[in-house]
């Protein structure tokens, strides 16, 4: 997927300004001017991969 040039966070609009490392990117916002980081996790890139965990059943010995 491509990298938002703009997103909307609440009341603020924050401008893509460059690629800080392989997933995370550095955004100004617009009114304000102070900088923010995303990963692309928070851009809504990537979905959270959650683990498969494998059920055993095990029989109780008396």
């Amino acid at each position: 997927m491509k990298i938002p040039k703009i997103i909307h966070k609440g009341n603020s609009t924050f401008e893509f300004v460059k690629k800080i490392k392989e997933d995370m990117y550095l955004y100004q916002e617009q009114k304000a001017g102070y900088k923010v980081t995303y990963s692309r996790f928070d851009l809504g890139l990537v979905e959270e991969v959650k683990p498969q965990i494998e059920k055993k059943n095990y029989v109780r010995a008396m």
